[in-house]
């Protein structure tokens, strides 16, 4: 075990050992309040933007040449018991590049099949213009190109199997999804809220499911990472009309962070997203408790106001289940949370009781 006082030293080691190739150039927003003439703005003056996102944003952003990570992220939780977790990380290495694609079902919040393949250079295709996957040939993540066009909407095909377990699944977007871009790391929400149909499988059974879902994508996450941020809580929660995506990130206080300490953006299915500042999000753990050899916490409450918006939620640990570590991810934690409390944004509420969702819980250290 390390021990406290040396971490700060490793971390100082592996910022100048794995310097980013990235650069980050001004963005352009027309619909922030703080900027309603659209000026540009640098993230060193004003690193809360949020903006619209292309498909071009969940494209494969590309291997640097430094040792760095790149996912795409998709769950579900269904209306018959059932939820899912399907994930695909290029992990690359001096530009070289290994996909690992993972899913997991689960029924009743407990994990009933995970599996999860290792894919050569050689074994894998991505697109640098569009959200798009195959393997050995096989197209498993496509954004459907033409729906966008025509409808402006998000809709992706996912379609894997691993051993027998496998989902065939549509993800139809039903708010508009966005992008939070740092000079170093980029975070894209393409689905803050979805509907879901298809079927998954295992154990020689093909279940047709539907219910709601969530999609985002990262990328360039290295061995600088950890040290601006050691860890982060994150996730989701979803009502009749909204989305409230936020996140808290465990800073290290040795060089800037990339992201805000508390981020949350509500996406409404009618009026697009409105970000709430950083400064107006309070986020406290309670109730630890020793799993894994870390001490976690089994309870949350999120509290947020910005003009018109208010939100006040309370989660509650109903099931948790480790992840498997690796490059950056060394102790990774999935709960399931019992939600409590409202949202409430233009005059609009939506109560939420005893409601299921999913949030993460990543620690480097």
């Amino acid at each position: 075990m390390l021990r406290s006082q040396t971490i700060p030293l490793i971390l100082t080691i592996l910022l100048l050992t794995s310097q980013s190739t990235l650069t980050m150039n001004q963005i352009y927003r027309k619909d922030i309040d703080k900027n309603p003439d659209g000026i540009l703005l640098t993230t060193e003056q004003n690193k809360e933007i949020i903006d619209s996102i292309t498909p071009t944003d969940d494209a494969y952003h590309g291997s640097t040449t430094h040792p760095s990570m790149e996912w795409w992220y998709f769950d579900s939780i269904f209306t018959n018991g059932y939820s899912a977790h399907i994930g695909f990380k290029i992990t690359s290495v001096q530009q070289i590049s290994f996909l690992t694609a993972i899913v997991t079902i689960y029924r009743e919040n407990e994990i009933i099949a995970n599996v999860s393949k290792t894919m050569l250079p050689n074994e894998f295709k991505t697109s640098l213009e569009n959200p798009y996957l195959e393997i050995l040939g096989t197209p498993v993540m496509e954004l459907n190109i033409q729906h966008w066009e025509s409808q402006g909407q998000m809709k992706y095909h996912i379609e894997y199997d691993i051993d027998n377990v496998g989902v065939d699944l549509i993800f139809t977007g039903t708010t508009t999804g966005w992008k939070y871009i740092t000079k170093h790391e980029g975070w894209t929400v393409a689905l803050p809220k979805a509907t879901v149909q298809g079927s998954i499988s295992y154990n020689d059974k093909i279940i047709d499911v539907m219910g709601r879902g969530y999609h985002d994508h990262n990328w360039n996450f290295s061995l600088s990472t950890p040290v601006r941020a050691w860890g982060w809580y994150w996730g989701k929660i979803t009502t009749e009309h909204y989305s409230f995506t936020w996140a808290n990130i465990m800073e290290t206080g040795l060089t800037e962070p990339s992201f805000v300490e508390n981020l949350g953006v509500l996406n409404s299915d009618d009026t697009g997203f409105v970000q709430i500042s950083s400064d107006n999000i309070s986020f406290t753990t309670m109730d630890y408790e020793f799993i894994d050899g870390r001490f976690i916490p089994q309870k949350f409450h999120i509290y947020a106001k910005q003009g018109s918006t208010e939100i006040n939620i309370t989660m509650v640990s109903r099931s948790i289940h480790r992840g498997a570590p690796d490059l950056l991810t060394l102790h990774y934690w999935r709960y399931f949370v019992v939600i409590q409390g409202y949202i409430t944004n233009d005059g609009m509420r939506n109560d939420l009781k005893d409601q299921i969702q999913i949030i993460e819980h990543m620690r480097f250290i």
